[in-house]
């Protein structure tokens, strides 16, 4: 079977399961301003505000609305550019 890094992360770190979809969403949507109501959407994940608030306290994610408050990937961080690398990458065999 072929798995993503992100679904290898997700199955062996479960409780950051939320945390890296989310990560994903930006990833896959970077240059998009993402309300939280799309982010647990697309992420398919409740309850987002903690991750969000700490996304934004490492600076991978910026606030850029307040009305309605919208986020996006902050592409200017260098760990942005580590995440990048290391999940935007092809399918792995297992």
């Amino acid at each position: 079977m072929k798995y993503s890094l992100a679904e290898i992360f997700e199955t062996v770190f479960p409780e950051c399961k939320k945390a890296i979809r989310i990560i994903m969403v930006f990833l896959e949507h970077e240059g998009d301003a993402l309300t939280r109501y799309s982010i647990e959407k697309k992420a398919a994940v409740n309850r987002s505000s903690r991750i969000i608030e700490r996304l934004l306290k490492l600076g991978i994610i910026k606030e850029v609305n307040e009305n309605p408050r919208a986020y996006i990937l902050n592409v200017n961080n260098p760990f942005v550019e580590i995440l990048k690398e290391l999940f935007c990458q092809e399918k792995f065999n297992t």
